[in-house]
């Protein structure tokens, strides 16, 4: 998501949290994210990365399934955010897939 500025996006649409900070020698306005930071964008949303490593299942199969059961990705007014779920649609369909 970073490598593609997709979490900035998503900060600047005001979906995550996040604090602009300057380098002390650069003078370059970098976006930092604090542990609180994470833990908000963790509670609201799942990456196919993180499906896997939660819930045990491949990632392909995670988006294969969520596509089957009609949760779509998170997509505000159209905008493209790539393969990021809201957990709470997400999570009930993942946790059926779980023996």
């Amino acid at each position: 998501m970073r490598s593609k500025g997709w979490f900035q996006t998503l900060f600047e649409a005001g979906h995550a949290s996040a604090t602009w900070v300057q380098h002390p020698r650069t003078n370059v306005r970098l976006l930092y994210v604090s542990e609180a930071d994470i833990a908000d964008f963790n509670r609201r949303f799942l990456t196919l990365t993180q499906m896997q490593a939660e819930f045990g299942i491949h990632r392909h199969t995670c988006a294969a399934n969520l596509k089957a059961a009609g949760v779509r990705p998170f997509a505000p007014d159209g905008q493209d955010f790539g393969a990021l779920f809201e957990r709470m649609k997400a999570e009930p369909v993942l946790r059926s897939l779980q023996p």
